[in-house]
């Protein structure tokens, strides 16, 4: 298996939707749903969790309501949720930081295994490497050697700190060899802005966001 395909074997991404651990409710739904996005708008967990409650809608006779808490690797959406009544009636879109913030801050809170009822796992997603046009390289061999020649010259945005893009530019490094300069920013769409503006000139992101840049040219 080459390293790119170890690469991308290693990084699906899941999205699992979980809440706040519930007491038995009767007659749910009767009133508006709160889904928790942890992320800026425009991203790729934001839009997995406006597709869900569109699906939402066409089964449930109350509103459902996107409401966006970004920070903190998502741990900051993910407090606002452990904090809610356990009622069912306040849910979390959630990405695979549900599972590495523990592993990356000694004293994560909430804790994912105490605080939250998982109730599904509806996505999955593997990670593209994407480069601003100027960059001049055309696949993945080029781009090692031109980071190999420019070394930290090389901005890698991600979507922050301790998030899966800024791990998988971390796992490359290790994996390759290759030092980048790391940019975080918060959220995926901004750092998607940065690269389409060639104020970065590289980062790893989900399909969904990129395919349409792809197919236009514009990475």
């Amino acid at each position: 298996m080459t390293t790119l395909a170890r690469l991308v074997a290693a990084l699906a991404l899941p999205f699992v939707l979980v809440a706040a651990h519930a007491e038995e409710a009767q007659e749910f739904p009767s009133r508006t749903i709160k889904l928790v996005v942890p992320a800026a708008p425009g991203g790729p967990i934001d839009a997995v969790a406006r597709i869900l409650a569109d699906g939402f809608k066409t089964v449930w006779p109350v509103p459902v309501v996107i409401e966006n808490r970004a920070g903190a690797g998502t741990s900051t959406g993910a407090a606002f949720v452990a904090a809610a009544p356990p009622d069912g009636y306040t849910l979390l879109v959630m990405p695979d930081s549900i599972t590495v913030n523990p592993s990356l801050y000694p004293n994560v809170n909430p804790d994912p295994l105490k605080s939250f009822e998982p109730i599904a796992l509806i996505a999955t997603a593997t990670q593209l490497l994407v480069v601003r046009p100027g960059l001049g390289v055309a696949d993945f061999h080029q781009f090692l050697d031109f980071a190999r020649g420019k070394g930290t010259d090389v901005n890698m945005a991600s979507a922050g700190t301790g998030t899966l893009s800024h791990l998988t530019e971390v796992l490359l490094e290790q994996r390759t060899g290759v030092a980048t300069t790391h940019i975080p920013f918060k959220g995926a769409a901004p750092a998607l802005t940065a690269l389409l503006g060639a104020h970065v000139d590289a980062m790893w992101l989900m399909p969904a966001p990129a395919v349409p840049h792809l197919r236009s040219g514009k990475l």
